[in-house]
């Protein structure tokens, strides 16, 4: 025989909020879970309510309550089956983990956040390589090497280990000391934080961690990819512009003091000062006066990266790209406006021929025999060519007069 127990009534949470207490409303959610979880309130099995009538009830955004429970379905705090509810997992669930949803959601969550780190950590590096720091030069590395020998050879004659110690010490002191600046190059240098000069190029000497280095600055000229992408024209028209900026530092005091990322802020306003060009000028204006908009540019940025040590020496358009639909339909249009042309042309042709001929009527109307002698030469034209056979109405023989003239001829040419 079987006992059967009556099922559990599975009890629902009320959660309250303080909207003023300046705590996020997800944050006082997730506290409230795990402060009832502990102090027995809130035990396995309870039922929480669902995210949409949580929503209702708190009158705030479904997403924040849908967020305040993933993170607890992450922790092990709840679990939610399907079609049935939200519940407060038990004990094993919460040692072992969260199944099913939560852990598929953790491993997107976990990817998602190595992305960001990912992004992040580049973007690092893409600035650390741009803005090199002060790096460890040969002569230092040198100067460091033939102190430790030094002092080993003197500990090895004198056989007491002081010597050996100190040059060690007095090599770690001149490779933080010693710095080489390439010619191209400038650093500034600071004394306890407070800005003394610039150094370089060549060799010079530093007092470690009473004075400090910045970032080597390049004072070479550089080049900057900028790129606009479905930015609109002046006549709405989206279109991808890709630049290259031509800048150098004629100042590295102010590049380094004036700005933060004097590289980053030179690509920044590059970006921005494109886009609004673009929207300043029509596409027909982008793509015939290029170098007006390269000179704009040029103004723009080089009155704006000045104050920053820095000059802009040249703003060039290397392209400018328009949708696949609207550069066919310009290549249509100009199609059909060069069959206008040729049409127009040719209409022009005709009418001057057509004049001609009028001057030529009057010409032949106030002479008839200039008039046979045209026809006569052109008939002449017509049977020149051996083998070639003109039919002329009798008309016009006797028009012109040849029905004698080749009587005359064909009389001539007779024998007697």
């Amino acid at each position: 025989m079987t006992a059967k127990f009556p099922a559990p009534v599975k009890r629902r949470f009320e959660f309250k909020l303080d909207l003023h207490s300046g705590v996020p409303v997800y944050r006082q959610l997730i506290d409230q879970v795990r402060s009832g979880t502990a102090s027995g309130s809130l035990t396995a099995g309870d039922q929480l309510p669902t995210v949409r009538q949580l929503a209702v009830d708190l009158a705030i955004n479904p997403n924040t309550v849908l967020r305040a429970y993933r993170e607890l379905e992450l922790g092990g705090l709840i679990e939610t089956h399907q079609g049935t509810g939200t519940f407060v997992a038990n004990k094993k669930r919460r040692i072992r983990g969260p199944r099913g949803s939560s852990r598929i959601h953790g491993r997107r969550v976990a990817r998602s956040s190595a992305r960001v780190i990912a992004t992040s950590h580049a973007k690092e590096i893409d600035v650390m390589a741009k803005i090199e720091l002060p790096p460890i030069n040969g002569v230092a590395v040198s100067l460091f090497v033939i102190c430790i020998v030094a002092g080993v050879i003197v500990t090895g004659v004198v056989h007491y280990p002081a010597p050996a110690i100190i040059g060690v010490f007095v090599g770690l002191y001149f490779l933080f000391a010693i710095k080489v600046v390439q010619q191209w190059e400038k650093v500034t240098l600071l004394r306890l934080g407070r800005y003394v000069g610039l150094r370089g190029p060549g060799l010079f000497h530093i007092v470690p961690i009473v004075e400090t280095l910045s970032s080597y600055v390049d004072q070479r000229v550089r080049v900057a990819n900028v790129s606009a992408e479905s930015t609109l024209t002046r006549d709405t028209v989206p279109v991808n512009v890709d630049a290259i900026v031509f800048w150098m530092v004629w100042n590295a005091e102010k590049s380094i003091l004036e700005v933060e990322n004097f590289i980053e802020a030179i690509n920044m306003s590059a970006q921005t000062a494109l886009r609004e060009s673009i929207g300043r000028h029509e596409l027909a204006q982008m793509i015939t006066e290029r170098e007006v908009l390269g000179r704009e540019l040029q103004r723009i940025l080089d009155e704006k990266t000045n104050p920053w040590g820095i000059t802009v020496q040249s703003v060039e358009i290397r392209d400018v790209r328009i949708p696949q639909g609207l550069e066919d339909a310009m290549s249509r249009q100009a199609q059909a406006e060069r069959e206008r042309q040729a049409r127009i042309i040719l209409g022009q042709a005709e009418k001057e021929i057509a004049d001609s001929f009028v001057q030529a009527a009057a010409s032949y109307a106030e002479n008839p025999v200039a008039l046979h002698l045209r026809a006569m030469n052109m008939l002449y034209e017509a049977i020149k060519e051996r083998g070639s056979m003109v039919i002329v109405p009798s008309s016009a023989v006797e028009t012109m007069g040849l029905g004698g003239t080749l009587a005359t001829a064909s009389l001539g040419g007779a024998k007697p």
